[in-house]
């Protein structure tokens, strides 16, 4: 009960407060192993809440996304009014529990215990260390005692070596004895700390998450009481022998069966025993008359083409600016077709999003959203729910928006700073000095659209131009693709070894000095331009960037690859500057080229760069280059130059290009 003693009686705890002195170290000593042992059981058990608690929210996860997959499937009108409120009340007490066990901190809980458990521990080695010198203290001693009383009055060499040794037990263990009793006495002080540290500080954060859970759920209870209560009103539903009594509508007298069944009285006076799940409440709110009267008893017969139309017809009722939002979230302005009364709630992918401000334009309801990041950092569709105040009856589900991912760049050469617009990750590359050792590599590029692999890949990514070098040179910048060296795919970073970023792509693990010196790179630019693969000539480009590219320019990169070919091609502000086709090199095909990053090297004339977010690609301009009534062999030779490995363009095709440029530059 010692342990207890300081809580229990104020008194004794201020008394020794007082004159710490009285501790002693048989009751200090006493005291440790139930400390520790306490806090080893406190560590465990807010290991297993913690661990527990997680589990539970997981699950209440994984049944609000089963229903709202459920719901996003079915005719939403097909669900009472009472359950659709209860199933939202219960995603928002779902959404705070998971908010309300981030807040508890409950793990902070095993570091304060871990922290007790540390402390005892090195004072159980202390008390340890000072029996060890009080052992041999004693070991000396009654040797001492064997040796003098062999030979009394006798100072032998062997006396005087175990005097010696004595001496020096002696003082070890003074110093022992005054080092366990300083730390003691810090730990009798620190012990109803502990207490408080541990049991009830766990405690305090634990009924304290159950208490603002409850919180939250009071309105759900509250709608779980008011359905079906004693004296509403409600419609029988489902039945399978009395099905004439299906639609009819009753008042609920009294439960039965502890609440499973309910007595209720049908218009004629009888009454009828039902169970509750063939109840469906009916409301009669004055406030929702006019929707209720508006609103058809029973939906009308459609064929499968007049049922494809409503889809289609309810697919564009959702008009977002913009429609792409970033991966980490942003603002979107949002306007609905047919929803009734002002929007009260905005969900994306079965998170809330924050209403900023409301509006009504040209007779539709609209709204400034703070979309949320999105979970999935490679983005995607985005499935948005929008509901007005009657939310119950008037919801608008559509796929109306897309994340894309924030690209970033990951290694660059020695004369290259990265930095960041936002702050989020370096999307910027400033070159301090010199004139070459500046390849930047951004992270791994997205395929663009719903193409197979069988049928090629396609992949784009934009840089803006944000400075140039006031001096004269002839260097200037070159842009392509690059992927990852065989060994990279393969084996992956060497475990318990530190790797350089710039090892993915070069075999030293350090930036070559130019772009088109990576073994496995498709490089465009430079002066006299020129296209590269692997560092080999592969084509004389039209395109010269030493005198086209200016300030604020925005250069676009395209890629389209198949299992033999890769074409590459330029855009400046939007227009197509050039276009090459090289073959995929037979060492590069095993084990296969993944996804590809971007690369720019950051040389010459230009000495800034910035990555544009979420760029795509010029519809007009690709839809020309890439169209479906063209072959690869066309896309790829046109714009381009020959090369020095013979391949000349044929003249028919070179015409068909020019014709082609001149006619999407013309607007035809």
């Amino acid at each position: 009960m010692s342990i207890f003693k300081d809580l229990l009686d104020p008194q004794h705890r201020r008394r020794r407060l007082r004159h710490p002195v009285e501790y002693t170290d048989v009751e200090a000593a006493e005291a440790l192993q139930p400390q520790k042992e306490l806090a080893v059981l406190l560590r465990e058990v807010s290991g297993k809440i913690t661990e527990h608690l997680g589990q539970l929210a997981l699950a209440q996860r994984q049944l609000m996304q089963g229903l709202q997959e459920y719901l996003g499937v079915v005719d939403v009108t097909g669900v009472d009014v009472a359950a659709m409120a209860l199933v939202q009340e219960c995603a928002s007490a779902i959404e705070h529990f998971d908010s309300c066990l981030k807040e508890a901190a409950l793990p902070e809980m095993q570091k304060a215990c871990e922290e007790v458990v540390q402390e005892c521990e090195n004072l159980l080695s202390l008390r340890q260390d000072r029996d060890k010198a009080l052992r041999e203290r004693q070991h000396y001693e009654e040797k001492l005692q064997d040796l003098q009383s062999a030979r009394p009055g006798v100072i032998t060499e062997q006396i005087s070596r175990n005097l010696e040794k004595l001496d020096r037990a002696k003082m070890s263990l003074e110093s022992q004895e005054r080092k366990l009793a300083t730390q003691l006495r810090v730990f009798m002080y620190r012990r109803p700390v502990h207490f408080r540290q541990m049991f009830l500080a766990l405690f305090r954060k634990y009924l304290g998450f159950w208490t603002q859970t409850a919180k939250h759920s009071e309105k759900a209870l509250e709608l779980i009481k008011a359905d079906l209560n004693v004296g509403s009103r409600a419609q029988i539903v489902g039945l399978q022998r009395a099905v004439e009594l299906n639609g009819v509508e009753v008042v609920v007298l009294e439960e039965e069966e502890g609440g499973r069944r309910l007595l209720v009285e049908l218009p004629d006076g009888d009454q009828k025993s039902v169970r509750v799940e063939n109840l469906c409440p009916v409301y009669h709110d004055p406030l929702h008359l006019e929707d209720v009267d508006a609103a058809p008893s029973a939906p009308p017969a459609t064929t499968t083409g007049e049922a494809a139309e409503a889809k289609e017809e309810r697919r564009s009722q959702l008009h977002l600016e913009p429609s792409r939002v970033a991966t980490c979230g942003g603002e979107v302005e949002l306007e609905v077709d047919g929803l009734a009364g002002p929007i009260s709630e905005v969900v994306a992918n079965g998170v809330a999003c924050e209403v900023l401000s409301r509006f009504e334009r040209s007779g539709r309801q609209g709204a400034h959203v703070q979309i949320p990041a999105a979970t999935d950092l490679a983005g995607g569709p985005v499935e948005l729910e929008v509901r007005s105040a009657s939310w119950q009856r008037h919801l608008v589900r559509e796929t109306a928006m897309s994340y894309f991912p924030l690209m970033s760049f990951m290694a660059c050469g020695s004369n290259i700073e990265l930095t960041s617009r936002k702050g989020v990750q370096p999307d910027v590359a400033t070159r301090k000095k010199g004139l070459i050792s500046a390849v930047v590599v951004t992270s791994e590029l997205k395929p663009c659209g719903n193409v197979s692999v069988e049928q090629g890949q396609r992949f784009y990514f934009e840089v803006l131009i944000d400075a140039l070098s006031e001096k004269r040179t002839n260097r200037t910048l070159a842009l392509g693709f690059v992927w990852q060296l065989p060994q990279a795919l393969l084996l992956g970073p060497e475990p318990g070894r530190k790797q350089r970023p710039a090892a993915l792509w070069a075999p030293d693990g350090q930036m070559p000095e130019q772009a088109l010196q990576l073994p496995r790179s498709l490089v465009l630019g430079g002066d006299p331009p020129k296209a590269y693969l692997a560092g080999k000539e592969v084509a004389k480009l039209s395109w010269r960037p030493l005198l086209e590219v200016t300030l604020k320019s925005v250069l676009g990169v395209w890629l389209e690859m198949t299992a033999d070919h890769l074409t590459i091609s330029i855009f400046q502000d939007g227009d197509l500057k050039c276009t090459v086709e090289a073959p995929v090199p037979e060492d590069w095909k095993w084990p296969g080229l993944g996804p590809p990053n971007g690369l720019v090297d950051v040389s010459g004339t230009v000495t800034c760069v910035a990555l544009r977010q979420g760029a795509e690609p010029p519809e007009s301009e690709v839809e020309a280059l890439f169209g479906a009534e063209k072959t690869g062999e066309d896309a790829g030779e046109m714009g381009s130059s020959p090369g020095k490995n013979g391949d000349l363009m044929g003249f028919d095709v070179f015409l068909l290009g020019i014709l082609v440029k001149l006619g999407v530059l013309m607007g035809f």
